[in-house]
């Protein structure tokens, strides 16, 4: 179907307000909640045409060279921090994992990555098409600003 604006919503609240459970409201799919420790871990760009990349004007050989690098400390990463990866992981900033295409917005440079919620069906059975990503992009100006009202999402899968 057709998108639709104010479909997306996320709520920011202040570290001083306790959380607290909510029923999901009806009509709504849930997924079963699983334990999240954030580890802080370098992320480089994965796509040619993002616009850092674009910038320093590689031919296709420094990009070959870079890839063949990045994809390797990759690898690194993964088997330290999500073994049972099958290469999608959760990520918030940084650059994303996009197994289409990089998004418009991305490229262009209007909006930068929020959030990103990999496949994660051993703890959490959350699974976004066949081992996808389910990613959400801010206005670049708005994220620096940290207003997360215009948040728009992203679903890619292989």
């Amino acid at each position: 179907g057709k998108e639709k604006a104010d479909w997306t919503h996320c709520f920011h609240f202040s570290s001083e307000t306790p959380l607290e459970r909510r029923k999901c409201p009806k009509g709504t799919h849930h997924f079963k909640a699983a334990p999240v420790t954030p580890i802080a871990i370098r992320s480089f760009p994965k796509h040619a045409s993002e616009p850092a990349v674009q910038a320093l004007h590689w031919d296709d050989e420094q990009w070959e060279r870079y890839e063949l690098i990045a994809n390797a400390f990759l690898q690194i990463q993964l088997s330290n921090y999500a073994p049972r990866s099958h290469g999608s992981w959760h990520q918030l900033g940084g650059y994303g994992r996009f197994q289409q295409s990089l998004p418009d917005s991305l490229e262009s440079g209007e909006c930068e990555l929020f959030l990103q919620i990999g496949t994660d069906e051993w703890a959490s059975n959350m699974m976004w098409g066949d081992g996808g990503e389910l990613s959400f992009l801010a206005p670049t100006n708005k994220l620096s600003a940290g207003q997360l009202d215009d948040l728009r999402g992203d679903l890619q899968c292989g």
